[in-house]
């Protein structure tokens, strides 16, 4: 099987920028220690390493590197069996249609028993395999979900912090600073000047 041509690592790239809005990449040669790697093998013979990209914040690196562990363990067992890429799936479909309908509603104030019943299950079940998948709680997943959307748009936008914040769908500014500050160390206001301040830098 030649796992470029299977088109593994790239439905494996589909669901990662789904699930996170990083991307995977397939490599040969292991230059990037510092970022979330797995290997690739079929039965002991090493064929490569799959790769997030980009700069991964500190909270997110536990729960992508959990996740493409076991994604390339996946593909790992489907390549030493030979089986076809529509039989190849990194993650539960229903985990994937989940996280799918998160991206879709997490500027609304939807919750969990929504995404529950948009897939089939119980939010017990589907809490479970969430969790057991991503390695983080739904809460968390929806919470990064937000706080990416506002590191984009305080970053290229003009708008201000709090209409950013419920635009994002946060109910309250208070919960958002309280987010943002814990997972970027900086307040949004201190995030955004210093965006600005490296653009106006660069445009010098």
């Amino acid at each position: 099987m030649h796992l470029r041509q299977s088109g593994m690592v790239e439905q494996l790239a589909s669901d990662a920028f789904l699930l996170s809005g990083f991307s995977v990449t397939f490599t040969e040669d292991l230059d990037y220690s510092h970022k979330p790697a797995a290997c690739l093998q079929a039965g002991k013979t090493k064929l490569g390493w799959l790769i997030i990209e980009g700069v991964v914040p500190p909270d997110k690196q536990d729960a992508l590197q959990r996740w493409l562990t076991m994604a390339a363990s996946t593909i790992s067992e489907e390549i030493q069996h030979h089986h076809h890429r529509h039989e190849v799936s990194a993650l539960p479909a229903v985990v994937t249609q989940a996280t799918a309908y998160i991206h879709r509603h997490f500027r609304e104030n939807i919750r969990f028993t929504e995404v529950a019943s948009s897939v089939s299950l119980s939010p017990e079940r589907l809490s479970r395999l969430f969790h057991s998948c991503l390695g983080v709680t739904y809460t968390d997943y929806l919470n990064q979900m937000r706080l990416e959307y506002c590191r984009k748009e305080l970053t290229h936008g003009n708008r201000s912090i709090a209409d950013v914040a419920f635009a994002s769908g946060f109910q309250s500014l208070s919960q958002f600073n309280r987010r943002f500050k814990a997972a970027e160390l900086m307040t949004p206001r201190e995030y955004q000047r210093r965006h600005t301040l490296a653009q106006l830098h660069k445009s010098i």
